[in-house]
């Protein structure tokens, strides 16, 4: 998925509902700007642990409750 999106340095993305952020970190490998957002506590505190075990300093995670999105 990562190498299919196109991402590359300087780019931003946003993940919603991404879990323990293995996507939105991936994106950040890459170079780009990545934020993650999930709606459940525990889960973004596994994603910001991970952060800190990879060192990724342009990566962030927020505990955010997103309003329904209709397709």
């Amino acid at each position: 998925m990562i190498n299919f999106s196109g991402i590359k340095r300087g780019d931003r993305a946003l993940g919603v509902c991404r879990g323990t952020g293995e996507q939105v970190l991936s994106y950040g490998k890459k170079g780009a700007i990545a934020v993650g957002i999930d709606i459940r506590k525990e889960i973004i505190e596994v994603a910001k642990a991970q952060k800190e075990r990879r060192g990724s300093r342009n990566v962030s995670f927020m505990v955010v409750d997103t309003p329904p999105i209709t397709i």
